[in-house]
């Protein structure tokens, strides 16, 4: 299918009229400034501007990070000339302050309607790990712990996104509305989120954590700033990420047990429910006042 771009910008126009709010990701190039300058003038909507990741402290392993250094004025840039931001959480806001007085903390949240529990049918346990090559210095920290646990139980390590350097089932990366479907595909059993404590990761979300509850899914994790307060279970030493995996390895009834209490976080009474993070983050947006100051 080839796509018409004056019908794409069309209908792009069609619903950015009459809008509020423009909101957008970390705009970088100076000519998608201007662009997003000049509609936001003949909209007259409030442009607010959403990032998810510290882009000062990228891991070296990070394919991006070269980029990254190279884009931080205009990044600093892109934030100057907008009404508003959001992050996805408190140590991000508190990154962004010098450059954006005016930023709202909105939680990652799960919309219960994209993700289906699926009965495990299998044999043996499946550990699996979900990550961006980003992120593979973080799996690496337990690599040793993954190796040691399939060993002795005779566990299925499976991977999902980046290809990890040792042995796993490994499955890539699909479209966005594919992805919640893909991953419940996977039938885990258990799942790790590893985060090394980094000035990066302390700015990352319970994002990993919230999919998997999703999902009913089991999960060790790290517990790295924004990733705490889970229900989920944690180690901090090789020592510890082994007796965890080992309890849930070895226990159906403590992986159920788990598994349940995650989902209710992200069940629709839990505080990481999608429709209970919507009213205050529309709140904040009609409250925003749109700058006068960027006018010419």
């Amino acid at each position: 299918m080839r796509w018409d771009k004056d019908k794409v910008l069309q209908i792009f126009l069609k619903q950015c009229k009459g809008s509020d709010v423009l909101w957008s990701n970390m705009i970088i190039s100076t000519n998608e400034m201007l662009k997003m300058m000049d509609l936001r003038k003949w909209t007259g909507a409030k442009l607010v501007i959403d990032s998810d990741d510290n882009l000062y402290s990228v891991h070296a392993d990070n394919p991006v990070e070269g980029n990254a250094r190279k884009m931080i004025k205009n990044i600093e840039l892109g934030l100057t000339i907008c009404d508003g931001m959001t992050v996805s959480v408190p140590s991000l806001k508190e990154l962004y302050a010098p450059l954006c007085k005016n930023i709202f903390v909105q939680p990652n949240g799960i919309d219960l309607n994209e993700w289906k529990v699926k009965p495990k049918k299998h044999e043996g346990i499946r550990i699996g790990w979900r990550g961006a090559y980003g992120h593979t210095s973080d799996l690496k920290m337990i690599e040793g712990v993954i190796q040691a646990i399939c060993k002795d139980y005779g566990c299925t390590f499976v991977s999902f996104g980046a290809e990890v350097p040792f042995e796993s089932e490994h499955h890539n990366w699909v479209s966005v509305p594919d992805y919640p479907k893909t991953l419940a595909s996977l039938n885990l059993d258990i799942a790790v989120v590893p985060l090394i404590d980094s000035s990066y990761n302390r700015c990352k979300s319970n994002l990993a954590i919230l999919e998997y509850s999703a999902l009913k899914i089991p999960v060790v994790a790290s517990p790295t700033l924004n990733q705490k307060d889970m229900q989920c279970l944690y180690a901090s030493s090789s020592f510890e990420w082994y007796r965890e995996l080992e309890r849930l390895v070895k226990d159906a009834k403590l992986r159920k047990q788990i598994g349940e209490a995650q989902y209710a976080e992200v069940s629709p009474t839990g505080r990481f429910n999608m429709n209970n993070l919507v009213k205050p983050l529309a709140e904040w947006m009609e409250s925003l006042e749109r700058r006068v100051d960027l006018e010419p």
